[in-house]
């Protein structure tokens, strides 16, 4: 399996959580998945897996409002 690029983990945890508190917060972006990720001290690779990670157990977790 090819791993995924920040950017592309940044995109899919933003495209999954849209309906995430709508209407109360702003609907997340990839650039606000970015933003909230920069506040880590991590070196990038450990913000990459870290990602990948919450990515993936929210993936098996996360209940849309559909």
């Amino acid at each position: 399996m090819a791993t995924k690029s920040r950017e592309q983990l940044c995109a899919e945890l933003a495209e999954m959580t849209l309906d995430y508190r709508a209407g109360e917060l702003c609907a997340a972006t990839p650039e606000h998945v970015e933003f909230w990720l920069d506040q880590f001290d991590e070196a990038e690779p450990v913000k990459t897996e870290f990602l990948s990670e919450l990515t993936h157990v929210l993936k098996q977790t996360y209940f849309s409002k559909a």
